[in-house]
């Protein structure tokens, strides 16, 4: 995006190393490959990019290339919090997040990682979820609407408000998570591989969750879900939820702009080492072969009777191109069915 265009989130050369008191090179300086195993070096390599505001934007990368270090920096995390060495220019939602406590970036920046179990320590569900309006000193009156709404949101509605977390499923801890930051009410949603650790119900139940929450159908209050979204994500498939793209590597972007120009981009995929199917890449180009694939069961099943299945010929390329990405992620019950390709049908 342009320097004219407005952004939740804008990093101007920013450098980070976790070692303490590290003399940071100049940005210039920090070229090549960057060893993700070596952490006496910058994690974050001279970052200059930019979330637009309004938007769903999804970093995607190698493992250990920074992502979740970057995201640490929209709420003042990074440099608040961790101890390191910091360099650079933060500005999130018109604020300076290096020069701003994280309890006051609380107020306006939501966030939810892949570790649920951190993010719990209530007593009850009731506690979990109120735990945040509670310290951000919303007044009680406000409180008990926001549970229910939140709640609602994430579909945990149906729990009992005495519930122990301890006892709920791993989906269920981490919609709770979720639950809790939307009863914050955040401008800005950031989010740390939320499916990460969860099996493929749980994970289907949170993608739901992060589209209700995109699209602003979070109805039932005066707050209909977060202007923008920020997530990290290694499943390709979930990242098609997005309308805007960065891809990490050495520690800077290399490739951002919208899903389609950048998921269609196969040599920047490599580069960047995100893991797509091979059947991704050799169907992106537009002038491979067409192959059909199996996605979206058009009727569910019915115990041993298999689903029925719409099926797609044409490159993913042409796919992206012909309705929105999120339509296409949000339509298919099972992203391990949508990156199963079946053999092309002749005649077809």
């Amino acid at each position: 995006m342009s320097d004219s265009e407005e952004a939740a989130v804008r990093l101007r050369d920013v450098v980070f190393s976790y070692v303490r008191d590290a003399t940071l090179p100049d940005s210039e300086a920090l070229t090549g490959e960057a060893d993700p195993d070596e952490r006496a070096g910058p994690v974050l390599r001279g970052v200059d990019m930019s979330v637009p505001d309004g938007s769903f934007t999804v970093v995607m990368g190698a493992s250990g290339g920074g992502k979740s270090t970057l995201l640490r920096t929209f709420n003042a995390i990074i440099p608040d919090f961790i101890d390191g060495s910091f360099r650079g220019e933060v500005d999130v939602l018109g604020v300076d997040a290096t020069e701003t406590r994280v309890s006051e970036m609380a107020r306006d920046v939501g966030m939810v990682l892949q570790d649920y179990e951190s993010q719990l320590f209530g007593t009850s569900v009731e506690a979990e979820v109120a735990f945040g309006p509670e310290n951000l000193a919303v007044p009680p009156a406000e409180i008990e609407p926001r549970i229910e709404q939140s709640l609602s949101i994430v579909g945990l509605d149906d729990l009992e408000l005495h519930r122990e977390p301890s006892g709920l499923s791993g989906g269920q801890k981490q919609r709770l998570v979720f639950a809790g930051v939307a009863a914050t009410h955040p401008e800005l949603l950031v989010l740390d591989e939320p499916t990460s650790d969860l099996d493929p119900k749980g994970t289907r139940d949170i993608v739901d969750v992060v589209n209700t929450l995109s699209a602003g159908d979070a109805a039932g209050g005066d707050w209909s879900g977060p202007d923008t979204i920020a997530m990290v994500t290694h499943k390709i498939e979930e990242a098609l939820l997005a309308d805007h793209a960065v891809l990490l590597k050495d520690g800077k972007p290399y490739r951002s702009g919208t899903v389609r120009e950048v998921f269609t981009d196969t040599d920047a995929l490599a580069a960047a080492r995100v893991a797509v199917p091979r059947w991704w890449r050799r169907s992106t180009n537009s002038a491979g072969p067409r192959t059909t694939y199996r996605c979206c069961p058009r009727k569910p099943g019915n115990g041993s009777k298999p689903p029925t299945w719409r099926t797609r010929r044409q490159p993913i390329s042409a796919w992206l191109r012909a309705e929105p990405a999120r339509t296409l992620a949000t339509r298919c019950s099972s992203f391990q069915t949508c990156a199963s390709p079946t053999r092309p049908t002749a005649g077809r």
